[in-house]
C-alpha cells in the first residue's frame, strides 16, 4: 500500500522527500485501523482489497492534513486551476479561491468520499 499511497500523492502534485517515509508509514496504519474499525475486521488477513482503495484515500488525505497543519506543505502546485471558461457566447468565470482553500477542498473531499464509500462494508459490533 505503501507504494500506491505514494502515487497518488505524485499526482496530487506531492514531491515525496525520505524524510516522510515515517510519518506516510504511519498514516497509512491509521487508516487501515479505522478502515477494520468501521468494518469489525479484526484479522488484517480478512482486509478486502475493496477496502485498499478507501485506506488508501484515507491515508493520503491524512498524511497531507498533517503536513498542511504543521507548516510542512512546501512546493505544492495550485496555480493549475481554471479560473474562466469560454465556449461559444456562453461564459463560466469561477471565483478566486486561496491555495489554501483548495487544499483544504481537496483533504475533505477526500475524508469524505472514503467515509460515502466505508459505509457499504460496515458491520455492526455487538
Amino acid at each position: 500500500m505503501l507504494e500506491d499511497v505514494k502515487e497518488l500523492l505524485a499526482a496530487f502534485g506531492y514531491t515525496f522527500a525520505p524524510a516522510d517515509e515515517w510519518l506516510l508509514g504511519y498514516v497509512i496504519k491509521k487508516a487501515e485501523n479505522h478502515v477494520m474499525d468501521e468494518c469489525g475486521i479484526l484479522d488484517a488477513d480478512s482486509f478486502k482489497p475493496e477496502l485498499q482503495c478507501i485506506a488508501e484515500d484515507l491515508a493520503a488525505a491524512e498524511f497531507l492534513f498533517s503536513k498542511k497543519s504543521t507548516g510542512q506543505l512546501e512546493g505544492f502546485d495550485f496555480d493549475t486551476a481554471v479560473k474562466q471558461i469560454e465556449e461559444g457566447d456562453t461564459t463560466v468565470e469561477y471565483a478566486d479561491i486561496t491555495p489554501e482553500t483548495r487544499m483544504d477542498d481537496l483533504i475533505e473531499s477526500m475524508r469524505e468520499n472514503a467515509e460515502k464509500r466505508l459505509t457499504a462494508y460496515r458491520c455492526i459490533k455487538w
